[in-house]
């Protein structure tokens, strides 16, 4: 065996192996900061997804304090007629207004003549 051709065959076999390290090297690398880029991702949506659950409880937790859709009308129709009793009230009072500022007037016009 010539030792001249085992040497070539070494140093081919080495410089195979250095590429094949290199290659390895640059693409564990980039696939480690792939990894991290996932892993922050994977946290923020963990983050949003507990977020989501709190939400989620707070809209239950308010439903199921909250009357059924039936007691909804009822309480609509009763506020309706409420609205109205109150523009009845309105224009009662504002009738109520004008007969006090007549008693009024003629109050102070019975007073200026007994003072004349």
């Amino acid at each position: 065996m010539d030792w001249g051709l085992a040497a070539q065959w070494a140093g081919v076999a080495l410089a195979s192996a250095a590429i094949v390290v290199s290659v390895w090297a640059k693409l564990s690398a980039g696939r480690r900061h792939d990894d991290r880029e996932l892993e922050d991702r994977l946290g923020r949506m963990r983050r949003e997804i507990s977020k989501l659950y709190e939400r989620q409880g707070i809209a239950e937790h308010q439903l199921a304090h909250m009357p059924p859709p039936g007691e909804f009308q009822a309480m609509a129709a009763r506020f309706d007629t409420l609205v109205a009793r109150l523009d009845g009230l309105g224009q009662l009072v504002e009738r109520q207004e004008k007969v006090t500022t007549r008693l009024e007037d003629y109050v102070r016009d019975i007073s200026r003549e007994r003072k004349a």
